[in-house]
């Protein structure tokens, strides 16, 4: 599964009490929630970031807040994601729920992960606006299927051969008889150049966070077995094989780039990210995965670039890495 995966988050979703569900429908509650939560929130992560208006954009974000967040964040109003820059705690802020609190990390981090926002929700509830529950269903969401416990673990797998084979659909109704669900991740366009895919629990009623833990890992298992198996028969050629050659040209043509836009790195880091998995190419896994901060702009904005130069900024910075720089 390790191969697979490449990272995880946990998420907690509240609504405050008293104010209005959905909150995008009430403009005055959204503006309370949108500062009650920010103030909160910045007392318990005092070196934080915050994303609103345009920056909620899919290119204004850095790219694993991408795979998580609602899609057209900037059309909405009062929402942002913050961030804190000590840690990777962040919150969603009026983008579905009044409150999403969110933290990423590997899958053998699930247990902390989960401890970690549970002593945030703590803290928050100190400061005097309970969210949202019912003795009977749990904490309330917008969406009636959502009430139970909040927590939501999503893993982000990569499965080039499940996706090039179709095979995903066939196994969507085994991973919705264990509670769970997949879907694609990182659409640029309506498409998923990096066959990438978010993995969840449907539900979190009447679970414990052990269960959904459970029901998550061992979905992975399932999906990770079967990429495995399709990705060796199809490596069982060696250098001959079609998908050995589209690793080499997928390495060649980002080691030697000098332009390269955000989708063709996707493209490409598709290929590129098989062949480390396979040992085919100088670099592991984690070191091809790092190549995705580059998806997005946001790593160039914080330089304050031209958006002229980001495609060669973009190419630099994975000629580098690829060189060992």
């Amino acid at each position: 599964m390790r191969d697979s995966v490449l990272f995880s988050e946990v998420s907690l979703r509240r609504n405050y009490q008293d104010l209005t569900f959905c909150p995008q429908d009430d403009a005055e509650d959204l503006s309370q929630s949108y500062h009650r939560s920010i103030a909160a929130l910045a007392r318990i992560h005092p070196d934080y970031r915050v994303f609103d208006g345009q920056a909620l954009g899919e290119e204004g974000l850095p790219f694993g807040h991408t795979i998580f967040l609602p899609p057209k964040g900037d059309q909405l109003t009062k929402a942002a994601l913050f961030t804190d820059n000590t840690s990777s705690f962040s919150a969603a802020i009026n983008l579905d729920e009044h409150l999403v609190l969110r933290r990423t990390g590997k899958p053998d981090e699930l247990s902390d992960m989960i401890s970690c926002l549970r002593e945030t929700e703590a803290a928050l509830a100190k400061a005097g606006h309970p969210f949202a529950h019912d003795a009977q269903y749990g904490y309330l969401s917008y969406r009636p299927a959502l009430a139970g416990s909040g927590l939501h673990v999503r893993l982000v797998m990569h499965l080039p051969m499940l996706h090039f084979l179709k095979q995903l659909r066939p196994i969507t109704e085994a991973l919705k008889a264990k509670g769970c669900a997949i879907m694609p991740a990182a659409a640029k366009g309506g498409r998923n150049p990096a066959r990438l895919y978010t993995l969840t629990n449907i539900s979190s009623f009447n679970l414990s966070d052990e269960q959904i833990v459970s029901q998550v890992l061992s979905c992975a298992e399932l999906l990770a077995d079967k990429e495995s198996a399709i990705l060796n028969k199809a490596l069982a050629l060696g250098e001959q094989s079609t998908v050995a050659d589209q690793v080499w040209r997928a390495y060649g043509l980002l080691k030697y780039a000098r332009r390269l836009s955000a989708a063709d790195l996707l493209i490409h880091w598709n290929s590129l990210r098989i062949g480390a998995r396979a040992g085919m190419l100088p670099l592991d896994i984690t070191q091809a995965d790092s190549l995705l901060q580059y998806a997005n702009d946001d790593a160039f904005q914080m330089e304050g670039a031209d958006p002229k130069t980001y495609v060669f900024l973009r190419a630099d910075a994975v000629r580098s890495a690829l060189s060992g720089g």
